[in-house]
């Protein structure tokens, strides 16, 4: 689905990734985690087509990202933010089908006949009818950001990546969002590249890891693998508690605080 080779990317002098080389298969769910700076942005951008490198080749399905069109790389990925939606006074059902314009024509009809029904399974899925002509400035963070998931969705990409997308959201929100984003991975094949604060999130809910130290890569692999106590000590700077998450054993970190916790 992705690969990556010896990509570099620079902004005003200063070196944000560099050499970076990584493969992402269809239907994996990969967490992106690393500290402030680390490039994890920056490399979503560059996948997206947002942002252009300085040397290095992207591939998205084998065809660089570069070569494509604008509503054919729509049609492929899809990128959430970590404000998906700005309080903006559009109603959710109109902002859901916003997402439906890689199928439009020049007159903006969606060539889709499904694209009504599509739109209306959206909102059963996710919640949103009883909010369907309210606009979206009124929603409550967790509400905006199940709207901004929704005209996602509504775009049908097989490629989703999230930045950050549970940052500003409660403890409830934030199992909601990962929970949505997994049932859709499950019911659809899609491919997820999400950059993550929360270790325990990433741990809990991707299938793989890849970790980013000062603009590079420090591990990659199966997130049992590479989670361990020394790696996020090396890459956090910080002490790390490692323990079995009594569901299903996949590792959970605490925090060691006092002197000792955090690494010089």
């Amino acid at each position: 689905m992705i690969r990556l080779e010896q990509v570099y990317k620079s902004f005003d002098g200063r070196c944000v990734l560099q050499g970076m080389d990584m493969q992402i298969e269809q239907g994996q769910f990969w967490g992106l985690l690393g500290p402030n700076g680390s490039g994890k942005s920056t490399l979503l951008q560059l996948i997206s087509g947002m942002e252009k490198p300085d040397s290095g080749r992207i591939w998205l399905e084998g065809k660089p990202v570069g070569s494509y069109g604008r509503k054919e790389l729509s049609r492929k990925l899809a990128m959430l933010q970590q404000e998906g939606l700005p309080p903006v006074s559009f109603p959710v059902r109109d902002v859901i089908e916003m997402g439906r314009f890689p199928f439009q024509d020049w007159l903006g009809r969606d060539r889709s006949e499904q694209a009504e029904t599509l739109v209306e399974d959206i909102m059963d899925r996710l919640d949103l009818r009883e909010m369907a002509d309210r606009p979206v400035s009124e929603l409550s963070g967790g509400q905006r950001q199940r709207a901004a998931l929704g005209k996602v969705m509504a775009q049908q990409p097989e490629l989703v990546l999230l930045d950050e997308p549970t940052t500003f959201l409660d403890v409830h929100y934030q199992i909601q969002f990962m929970e949505l984003i997994s049932e859709w991975r499950g019911d659809s094949g899609l491919t997820i590249l999400a950059a993550l604060h929360d270790i325990n999130l990433a741990a809990l809910y991707c299938d793989h890891l890849l970790i980013m130290k000062e603009g590079g890569l420090a591990a990659a692999g199966p997130t049992s693998e590479v989670l361990t106590s020394s790696l996020l000590k090396e890459v956090f700077k910080v002490d790390l508690a490692a323990v079995a998450h009594p569901d299903n054993d996949l590792p959970q970190f605490l925090l060691r605080p006092g002197p000792g916790g955090g690494s010089q």
